[in-house]
């Protein structure tokens, strides 16, 4: 059973990596764009709906990425315990904001096209992203294995 609790957890940080990958991709992207524009990527403004200046989005843009290292690095290492009430706390949330950003692409794509936030597909693109990162985070909490981490 041990093997088979293992491989989730396994499984859980790939698909964890990949969704990580892909907002570190984001990230750099955009900074490309503001410090040395090339042609072959979307420009600075379509990466950020300009609700926050630059330099507080790429802070926080950080932060995340941190936290999404550390929580891979967990699952990797066999280190998660499982815990349903954090577990059912992460994916609910995730969810929330999986909906809400969802519907913000679809809006900004049909009916609310003359809003700029809305209009900005890309940023609620990487929204699903990261609320996928989420709503994964927390079914590792339900499926991992019970009782102390491993210490490997």
């Amino acid at each position: 059973m041990v093997n088979a609790e293992r491989k989730s957890e396994k499984q859980f940080a790939f698909a964890l990596s990949v969704l990580m990958g892909l907002f570190i991709f984001r990230v750099v992207a955009q900074f490309v764009q503001f410090i040395y524009p090339v042609s072959w990527l979307p420009p600075f403004e379509a990466w950020h709906s300009a609700t926050l200046p630059y330099s507080v989005l790429c802070m926080f843009q950080i932060l995340i990425i941190a936290l999404e290292v550390k929580i891979v690095t967990e699952l990797w290492r066999g280190r998660r315990i499982k815990n349903p009430k954090r577990g059912k706390i992460y994916l609910y949330a995730g969810t929330i904001y999986f909906s809400g950003m969802f519907f913000r692409l679809i809006a900004g794509q049909t009916f609310l096209a003359s809003s700029h936030w809305f209009q900005a597909w890309l940023p609620a693109l990487f929204h699903l992203v990261l609320a996928s990162f989420v709503i994964i985070n927390g079914l590792s909490y339900l499926n991992v294995r019970e009782g102390k981490a491993n210490k490997t």
